[in-house]
């Protein structure tokens, strides 16, 4: 049985991925209806990419670690997204 994925968000904290940020999240941005991309204070444009590619992108002036990636997505996006579920990636 399939996974529904309707109501899934994806959330991944990223950290200087350039190099691989857009081949996930446009496969990601194809089997989920929301991404986030949580850009924890990168210097090589992964946000941008990420973007790019369609997801919506949190930013971090600093690099916070992965936990304050997810408690910025809890925070700024629980409410507006209107998921029923979220993964973290």
């Amino acid at each position: 049985m399939p996974f529904p994925s309707e109501n899934v968000c994806v959330v991944v904290a990223a950290y200087n991925e350039a190099k691989v940020i857009s081949g996930v999240i446009r496969e990601l941005v194809g089997a989920f209806p929301a991404v986030v991309v949580v850009d924890d204070g990168s210097h090589d444009g992964t946000g941008d990419l990420a973007l790019a590619e369609g997801a919506i992108v949190l930013r971090h002036a600093v690099n916070l670690g992965q936990g304050a990636a997810l408690q910025t997505r809890s925070e700024e996006h629980t409410a507006e997204l209107q998921s029923h579920s979220f993964i973290s990636y």
